[in-house]
């Protein structure tokens, strides 16, 4: 299977997940000039750099369950295997990775015309599984409509994105963050099973 993550910035926050990890937040820039806020878990072992320098960090996209408040919540992060700093221009926000098209694909028109689709892309590697929620644009997305089905093993490419949004309960609104894989290729690998 294949899983790689390159993900270059500044850390905006570092705080302990448990004994082992640290939880890191990276901010990275896109070449349109939008900044991105990339969950990442590193081990605390691993973790020897310089907060107030830009970072580097390889490593592979999962996601888990994390309960809060009665519920759980989907985290999509990035499972570090390398970190160091990195002083260098530009951001990087590059992954690869392969796993099946987990419900069809079912597109939609924004309010600009624009074609996209929201798709769970999951993934297994050995014993661990991992469910990515995933976004297709314009013409990946109308591709895709054609020729991509549920079940399908597919190779993507693309970034790890944020953004805001307001959720409305009865009489507050409040901030949130969605996470998102956004796939900016996709080939598919194989038949279905």
């Amino acid at each position: 299977m294949i899983n790689q993550a390159i993900i270059k910035g500044k850390i905006v926050t570092c705080v302990e997940d448990d004994e082992k990890n640290y939880r890191l937040r990276v901010a990275t820039t896109r070449r349109s000039g939008v900044t991105d806020i990339v969950k990442v878990l590193c081990a605390k072992s691993l973790y020897n750099v310089d907060v107030e320098r830009g970072v580097l960090i390889t490593g592979e996209l999962w996601s888990r369950n994390i309960p809060a408040d009665g519920k759980t919540s989907l985290d999509i992060y990035i499972r570090a295997q390398h970190i160091c700093n990195d002083d260098t221009d530009g951001d990087i926000n590059d992954i690869v990775v392969e796993g099946r098209i987990d419900r069809d694909i079912e597109a939609r028109e924004t309010p600009f015309g624009k074609r996209v689709a929201d798709v769970m892309l999951a993934m297994t590697d050995k014993n661990e599984h991992a469910y990515i929620p995933s976004i297709l644009w314009g013409g990946i997305t109308e591709w895709a409509e054609k020729n991509i089905t549920r079940g399908d093993k597919v190779a993507v490419a693309g970034r790890l994105q944020s953004r805001t949004y307001e959720k409305k309960y009865d009489e507050r609104t409040e901030k949130k963050v969605a996470w998102e894989f956004s796939i900016g290729k996709i080939i598919k690998a194989e038949n279905k099973r």
